[in-house]
């Protein structure tokens, strides 16, 4: 009996972990996807959706989106209007790394993103980074 109920232990684990790494990576890529909307379009509500879904991140993930940032915007370096794109993402970088985002931090950037635009709220909470593509094509 013991070994049975280890057995479904390890499943759900197993199970939980998969999802887990599957969540990560849509809010990988949501914050990608909103951070182009933000950087080629100048859509600010796309920046306050990359801001959310950095601070729904963990630490290490967020780190990860901090350095994705700092590439872009090498990226962008001497690029035609490559200068305000390149301020825009070291900017939001900066305020990514400007503290430890706590659970209240997190409730208040949703609140922010659900006035300037809900249907990027209801996006980052299913985990679908579909909607920045559906919305601004032109900039994929």
């Amino acid at each position: 009996m013991i070994w049975v109920i280890v057995a479904v232990a390890i499943v759900v684990a197993f199970i939980m972990y998969r999802w887990l790494k599957r969540q990560a990576a849509a809010i990988n890529d949501y914050f990608c996807d909103a951070v182009t909307v933000y950087a080629l379009a100048g859509d600010e509500s796309a920046r306050m959706a990359a801001l959310a879904a950095a601070k729904v991140a963990a630490s290490l993930q967020r780190a990860s989106m901090v350095e994705y940032l700092r590439g872009m915007a090498s990226v962008t370096e001497g690029q035609p209007g490559g200068d305000v794109i390149r301020k825009k993402l070291l900017e939001l970088a900066d305020e990514i790394t400007a503290k430890d985002w706590g659970q209240g931090d997190i409730i208040a950037q949703k609140r922010l993103l659900a006035i300037a635009e809900p249907a990027y709220l209801r996006a980052l909470e299913s985990a679908d980074p579909s909607i920045f593509r559906k919305k601004w094509p032109s900039a994929f």
